[in-house]
């Protein structure tokens, strides 16, 4: 049976339980309101799925998908959220917001396109994991621990990799990966979109985080944390745009 639903479709039909759990709110209704929002965030979904499909074929009708993908990096869909009057919420609305295209998702349906390059940055995971090992001075037996248990593909897991003891050496094993994912010959056999420096420390800024439930712990990104890090260097690059601070600032007297 043909499938008839369309994104206009499901858009009002969205709309529709965003009404019914804004009417079951004012009716003090949990059980109603609790019923459209689960029924909100599957329509939700099914919408999300008609806003990628019509975003990979955008992009797959292009020159070079692929770089049309990474300078594209985002699409806008839908979710709901509660409105809330003196700390009471008092509605549900319907609000755009924005996501980043999966480039390694993507590739999977560009023809010819290479996807080896998501092994190459498990492989970098590692060597940042060991840099911040021995920069934090853990002990040996934390080491080896780390580099036997460390989570790979089984296709690389017993694959050795290089600890990048300097920014420069960083900054060259971000450039392989970056030229197994876009590459444009500058004229001299070697890639256009370089990385620098400053994407090296983008990159160490964005890998650690406090780990909340051990206060003398650091917890490094997993592999889908750091592919998007990589992808926003590669945004970075073929954009030509800079990296930004943000930073609470005084407020205006």
């Amino acid at each position: 049976m043909e499938n008839t639903r369309t994104i206009e479709t499901v858009l009002g039909e969205l709309n529709a339980q965003i009404k019914a759990g804004t009417d079951a709110i004012r009716a003090n209704n949990l059980t109603a309101m609790s019923n459209a929002e689960n029924e909100a965030k599957k329509l939700e979904k099914e919408y999300e799925a008609f806003v990628l499909a019509s975003t990979y074929e955008k992009l797959l009708a292009t020159e070079d998908p692929i770089l049309a993908a990474i300078t594209e990096f985002t699409y806008v869909t839908k979710k709901h959220r509660p409105v809330k009057t003196d700390g009471t919420i008092t509605a549900l609305e319907l609000i755009d917001t924005t996501k980043r295209i999966d480039l390694l998702a993507f590739s999977k349906k560009v023809d010819g396109a290479d996807t080896n390059w998501q092994y190459d940055i498990q492989k970098l995971n590692k060597s940042l994991a060991l840099r911040a090992a021995n920069e934090l001075k853990l002990e040996k037996t934390a080491v080896d621990t780390l580099k036997s248990t460390f989570q790979m593909h089984s296709s690389i897991v017993k694959d050795k990799v290089a600890i990048p003891t300097s920014n420069a050496q960083l900054v060259k094993m971000i450039q392989s990966i970056i030229d197994q994912i876009i590459f444009d010959d500058d004229g001299t056999g070697k890639n256009k979109y370089k990385a620098t420096s400053h994407d090296a420390a983008h990159l160490l800024m964005t890998y650690t985080q406090r780990d909340n439930s051990n206060a003398l712990a650091v917890r490094v990104s997993k592999h889908r944390a750091l592919t998007a890090e990589i992808v926003t260097v590669c945004y970075k690059i073929v954009t030509g745009k800079t990296y930004e601070l943000v930073y609470k600032q005084l407020k205006n007297s």
